[in-house]
């Protein structure tokens, strides 16, 4: 079973989302979570009791020139149980929908995109969701633009193959 603790604010903000996150003690207390605040645009470090003892990365990365949306990285290191709420700020543009790292079973759920959690005295697993949320097709193009003025190329995942041949 997963807590159903209710996200508060970090004040962590990565490219125009806001984080949100809590977490239940062993003996049933639930707190709230702290931004370690790392400074970066697209990626955050959360702390739950000692800033000395970082729980959990969050990035959100944008991939609308590459499949259309943004992407939404969760890289946790403890077992207490935790929810993870994503929002982007402005709700208008991307239909108020959040991304929540809770429950067993990814599945959407009224306004949440909903991920599997980890239930108590559990590792919470890694999670990756490169459909996280839709751009806009303004963003789309304006991303298109961007790499298109680039004199760097864009690489695939065929692209990275190790110096001995093999794919990592």
């Amino acid at each position: 079973m997963v807590t159903d603790c209710l996200p508060r604010p970090t004040g962590l903000e990565l490219d125009g989302y806001e984080v949100s996150a809590c977490l239940e003690t062993p003996d049933g207390a639930r707190r709230r979570t702290w931004n370690y605040g790392l400074g970066a645009d697209r990626s955050g470090l959360l702390y739950f009791f000692d800033r000395d003892n970082v729980e959990l990365l969050v990035k959100v990365l944008d991939g609308c020139a590459i499949n259309g949306h943004r992407w939404v990285f969760v890289a946790p290191v403890t077992d207490l149980t935790f929810r993870l709420a994503i929002t982007p700020l402005n709700v208008v543009a991307h239909g108020g929908n959040s991304w929540l790292y809770d429950s067993d079973e990814p599945v959407r759920a009224g306004r949440y995109w909903t991920k599997p959690g980890n239930a108590k005295g559990q590792t919470a697993s890694t999670l990756g969701d490169t459909t996280a949320f839709p751009c806009t097709a303004a963003e789309i193009a304006a991303a298109k633009a961007s790499s298109e003025n680039r004199n760097e190329p864009w690489f695939g995942a065929a692209d990275l193959v190790s110096p001995g041949g093999q794919n990592d």
